[in-house]
């Protein structure tokens, strides 16, 4: 399970008139405000009923941005709950509501396993981020773009073009996450082996991304300390080259000296020699 928030832009600003009448036709108005959807695909391809959280009314200075909180969590999960069944494994990020809510312990008590991706592994781990989205988008997209009459008329396109999301896009978005849609192959008869099998397949995935994120640290510390080392280095070697510039600029101060006490005593003689001969 993910959201995923969609805009509703304002119309487009060119348009056409009639040659009767200049007045320009206008097909369309909207708001430019944001409602939230929670989608849920299973392993098997199947693409669930979407849930809607419609923005609230906004002031002038606030944008109008609707999201998950605590009460929608609970009222997705009843929803969840009408299809989801003992032994069934949820995958969600790692957003704070996921795992603080009344929704979350109401999935818990009927038996259903709930495993949380690592943070920021979301666009490689979860089919849904990493392009089932963009199959939605791609496909709004080509249908005139992100401009609906009312709130009603974007529920009603989002949800048609949702269901045009093939079983096969789905298992092929899995895939890519390598997630094991099809390693374990479900019968009547071992169905609760099979789902402590798939469980302990996705806590595998989730150990070695976590494993790989950590790699990622180690490697980022060891880079930074290169750098670190790199910048000392040139430090040290700025600070001989100042030592060394104060030292010639030193030398030449002092030869600089000599040459003037030698020209004052060449001076003073030849003054001494004209005094002398007058």
């Amino acid at each position: 399970m993910d959201e995923k928030g969609i805009w509703n832009h304002h119309p487009s600003r060119r348009t056409y008139t009639s040659i009767d009448n200049p007045m320009p036709y206008v097909k369309e108005l909207s708001n430019n405000q944001k409602d939230t959807i929670a989608a849920t695909v299973s392993f098997k391809g199947e693409a669930k009923d979407l849930f809607w959280i419609k923005s609230k009314k906004a002031s002038k200075t606030q944008r109008k941005v609707s999201g998950m909180n605590n009460e929608i969590m609970c009222d997705w999960a009843d929803s969840f709950l009408k299809y989801a069944k003992r032994g069934d494994i949820l995958i969600m990020d790692n957003l704070g509501v996921h795992h603080y809510s009344k929704g979350v312990q109401k999935i818990k008590d009927q038996g259903i396993k709930i495993k949380y991706l690592h943070p920021y592994s979301a666009t490689h781990l979860s089919p849904l981020d990493n392009s089932v989205f963009k199959i939605l988008e791609d496909k709004l997209r080509s249908n005139g773009g992100r401009r609906f009459a009312n709130y009603f008329d974007k529920i009603e396109t989002v949800n048609r073009l949702w269901k045009t999301i093939t079983s096969k896009q789905v298992k092929n978005q899995f895939k890519k996450c390598e997630l094991p849609y099809c390693r374990v192959k479900y019968s009547n008869k071992d169905d609760k082996d099979d789902k402590i099998i798939l469980s302990r397949l996705i806590e595998d995935i989730i150990n070695r991304e976590e494993e790989r994120q950590k790699e990622k640290k180690k490697k980022i510390k060891k880079k930074t300390k290169k750098k670190k080392k790199k910048k000392k280095k040139k430090k040290k070697k700025k600070k001989k080259k100042k030592k060394k510039k104060k030292k010639k600029k030193k030398k030449k101060k002092k030869k600089k000296k000599k040459k003037k006490r030698k020209k004052k005593k060449i001076n003073k003689k030849n003054k001494e020699k004209t005094s002398i001969l007058c």
